[in-house]
């Protein structure tokens, strides 16, 4: 498979952790929107759960790189991020 070893350096109790805590998350979720679901006909842990499987191929895909790459372009990552939290306090509605 192109070479590219799919759990390469996996750190297997962080990983259990992390989906513990999706799981116990989509759970909780499921628990408080339930009535809303029946109510309104909106399936919020549906919803979630395409989310979490999305953000997971994405992280997936992160921990392939080699994180030093990233390195001439943190600065440039870090500017962003300031301007989009200074976007949000400017035109974030309360």
């Amino acid at each position: 498979m192109l070479g590219i070893p799919l759990f390469r350096d996996f750190d297997k109790p962080l990983a259990i952790i992390v989906l513990a805590l999706l799981i116990f998350g989509l759970i909780a979720l499921f628990s408080a929107s339930y009535q809303k679901h029946i109510d309104t006909g909106k399936d919020f842990v549906l919803t979630q759960g395409i989310c979490i499987l999305f953000s997971l191929a994405i992280v997936y895909l992160i921990s392939l790189t080699n994180y030093h790459s990233f390195l001439s372009v943190a600065y440039i990552i870090y500017g962003i991020h300031i301007f989009t939290l200074i976007l949000v306090l400017v035109m974030g509605k309360s």
